[in-house]
């Protein structure tokens, strides 16, 4: 039987990615949530940089969180070259 404990640390970032998600379902949210699908036709390389550009600091911390969640939760089965592997082919799948 596998047990999954977490520390009252992974349960807050587990709460405030939550927070995160509801947030965004805020219908003002929809214009800056758009992706333009169209764009990648004439510029391909917006797939891998469109993750490292953020038009603000609020999107930044957002995803630096996002990243540190991923690597507390699978970093004990992850090496660190893993875990890069595994965000970069994500950032590529998601576009």
């Amino acid at each position: 039987m596998i047990r999954f404990t977490l520390a009252r640390t992974e349960w807050a970032a587990l709460v405030g990615a939550a927070l995160i998600v509801l947030l965004q379902q805020i219908d003002s949210a929809g214009a800056a949530l758009e992706y333009r699908r169209a764009l990648l036709a004439a510029q391909p390389w917006r797939v891998v940089t469109a993750h490292l550009v953020h038009v603000n600091w609020e999107h930044a911390l957002i995803n630096a969180a996002a990243w540190w969640l991923v690597a507390r939760l699978f970093g004990p089965d992850l090496d660190l070259r893993r875990q890069l592997i595994t965000l970069g082919a994500g950032a590529v799948a998601i576009g």
